[in-house]
């Protein structure tokens, strides 16, 4: 046996133990840096528990506070209820339609509409918003903006709103509660997001204002004989047509 033979002969076993020592040594530190990672994942996520019970009695607590009920005797003559959850407006609703698609250009929307408010023709304005549409292709040289699109109906709804007090709110009164409400709200969801369906919580573009907003999709809200109309963005007097008849600053010209 040569002494390269023999030379290798020693070494090769020490290879390999070195090897598997490098090996389990390699499999430790993974379990350990597991078992770490294991902790910390408990850690925090018992964290999270805490917090979440916080913010539940927290929400209990609130919820308690604004779901508090009381009578008001409105300027119609008629009492109603009234808590603190309805941020200070106090909404009777007489009817209103949804659309059974996007918007009410469908034939079954379309019937609705008829059937429910006699609306057969509507003009609610272009959009200010640019919107993009694929043309066979994800690529997005392939998107080509469209600016001005014509809004789609999606909801209408006819109601009396009255103030916390039970008076009859005029059209300023209605542009500027219903901004508060839909900012209360939308705070009241991001506060407890944690908690709510995903559903509940909803954009408010007034206090996101990285967010994209669209105003295509519109709704209208015929409020103590007074048109709104309003999309993502706050509430508007409406302006624009219904069954050919002009209306201007939420009322029509007729």
């Amino acid at each position: 046996m040569s002494i390269l033979e023999i030379i290798i002969y020693i070494l090769i076993p020490v290879v390999i133990v070195r090897w598997v020592m490098l090996y389990i040594k390699k499999r430790e530190d993974e379990k350990m840096k597991w078992r770490q990672t294991k902790l910390r994942l408990i850690k925090e996520e018992k964290e999270r528990q805490k917090e979440r019970k916080k913010l539940k009695k927290l929400k209990e607590v609130e919820d308690s506070e604004l779901n508090a009920e009381l009578s008001v005797l409105c300027e119609d003559g008629i009492k109603r209820k009234y808590s603190k959850s309805m941020y200070g407006i106090i909404k009777d609703k007489i009817k209103d339609c949804s659309s059974v698609k996007y918007d009410f250009r469908d034939e079954e929307s379309k019937e609705k509409l008829i059937k429910v408010f006699g609306i057969s023709s509507y003009d609610l304005g272009k959009s200010t918003q640019s919107s993009a549409h694929l043309t066979g292709s994800h690529n997005p040289k392939n998107m080509v903006y469209h600016k001005f699109e014509q809004r789609g109906l999606v909801y209408i709804s006819k109601g009396n709103w009255f103030s916390e007090k039970g008076k009859f709110l005029n059209p300023t009164e209605v542009l500027k509660l219903r901004k508060e409400e839909r900012n209360r709200r939308y705070q009241y969801n991001k506060k407890y997001s944690a908690l709510l369906p995903k559903s509940n919580f909803k954009f408010n573009p007034a206090l996101d204002s990285a967010t994209i907003y669209s105003d295509i999709a519109a709704s209208l809200f015929i409020i103590n004989d007074v048109y709104f109309i309003e999309t993502d963005m706050p509430i508007k007097l409406f302006q624009g047509k219904i069954n050919g008849v002009q209306y201007s600053n939420g009322k029509s010209a007729i």
